[in-house]
């Protein structure tokens, strides 16, 4: 027989390690906790060892994984500002051009000669029609430009974040199995954590 204030408080510690697991959304150690009460009868001492061992294995392994996904999400906006500063001329120019289209009807003063204003202001529409165009046709150049970059940014990022969740669901899979064949018994991985992350 084992000392039964150790069992209780073990198993205490055993449902607020469930509490946690469940709140990060890792259901398959929960469950894997859950089934290995039975065995904390048994061998209280095992079961310590055997989640001493691969806690800090899934540690890693979920702190690799956020490691990872962090770095997709630092790609993909490194790569948009990357876009930025690559339409920016244009930009530049269509503002610029904007300006002189308003500057040419700013410099057409009625004053004492309402005909040159109303000359000045039709020689100033005829410019502003071709340069409007020229910024129209800019415009939608950069717009399905960036469309496409960015589409292809995203098609990035997604396939980065899957690898990176592929590799997350393997490797806790495999430390869940082990922990579990620990828990029947076999003695446990002393390899470090950092192993498990499948390159």
């Amino acid at each position: 027989m084992f000392n039964k204030s150790l069992y209780n408080f073990f198993i205490l510690g055993v449902f607020a390690l469930i509490a946690i697991v469940k709140a990060q959304d890792d259901y398959g150690l929960a469950n894997t906790i859950l089934s290995s009460v039975s065995s904390v009868q048994y061998d209280p001492s095992r079961s310590q060892q055997c989640f001493s061992v691969y806690l800090p294995k899934l540690n890693d392994i979920t702190n690799e994984y956020e490691a990872q996904y962090q770095e997709c999400l630092d790609k993909s906006a490194n790569s948009q500002y990357d876009v930025r500063n690559e339409v920016a001329p244009a930009a530049d120019s269509v503002s610029s051009t904007v300006q002189q289209i308003c500057g040419a009807f700013n410099d057409c003063d009625f004053g004492e000669d309402p005909s040159g204003f109303f000359s000045c202001s039709n020689d100033a529409a005829v410019r502003a029609t071709s340069q409007a165009y020229g910024v129209q046709t800019l415009a939608q150049d950069r717009v399905q430009y960036i469309k496409l970059k960015y589409e292809q940014i995203q098609y990035s990022q997604n396939v980065c974040s899957s690898n990176a969740s592929d590799i997350y669901v393997k490797d806790t899979a495999m430390v869940h199995a082990q922990l579990q064949d620990c828990l029947a018994g076999k003695e446990p991985e002393t390899t470090t954590g950092s192993n498990y992350i499948v390159a």
